[in-house]
């Protein structure tokens, strides 16, 4: 996910950039900025099934400083690093918040779905028929189809935000929100 992100390429670009400009040429060891391990996470009692995780990992260069000359340049370069680093943490966070919007989204739109609009439908079947009986009003009948219609409605607004926040998840995949919105 991290590879895709416009932000984070420019940032390691800017990274890789100053590097140059300071003339760092000797490449020492990598640093990893950020890393997750493949995760298999036992969670509630023993013989639950494990949870399995991904690996991610985003790897800047060290380099071999050489001398008190270039006490500068190390400094503007870790200080590009921690910059990185932290772009990187705020990308981690930004993408959780909207995995955890998606899977909110579709399970309010899957319950309007599956459930409660079938069941608003049933209910005005049920009064249909009871009408042609003459057990009830026509304004219950009216009632339930006022409510049904409203089902829908809701589900229509509930599947909107399910679209939105899928789109939000892309975006986030590719750059910062508030970078396409402009507030950086």
């Amino acid at each position: 996910a991290f590879e895709q992100r416009l932000d984070l390429q420019a940032m390691r670009l800017e990274t890789q950039n100053l590097a140059k400009r300071l003339g760092l040429t000797k490449v020492t060891r990598f640093i990893n900025v950020f890393e997750i391990g493949p995760a298999r996470v036992l969670e509630g009692r023993r013989g639950d099934d494990y949870k399995k995780g991904i690996d991610l990992s985003f790897e800047l260069p060290l380099f071999d400083w050489g001398g008190a000359k270039v006490a500068r340049a190390e400094a503007s370069y870790m200080k590009a690093v921690n910059r990185t680093a932290q772009m990187l943490i705020d990308t981690q966070s930004e993408i959780r918040v909207a995995h955890n919007h998606y899977l909110a989204s579709y399970e309010i739109a899957k319950q309007y779905r599956d459930e409660i609009v079938p069941l608003r439908k049933k209910v005005l079947d049920e009064n249909q028929l009871r009408y042609n009986g003459m057990l009830v009003s026509p304004f219950e009948l009216f009632s339930s189809a006022r409510a049904q219609v409203d089902s829908v409605n809701i589900y229509i607004k509930k599947l909107n935000a399910f679209w939105l926040a899928e789109a939000e998840l892309q975006m986030s995949m590719i750059a910062s929100v508030n970078l396409i919105e402009g507030n950086e």
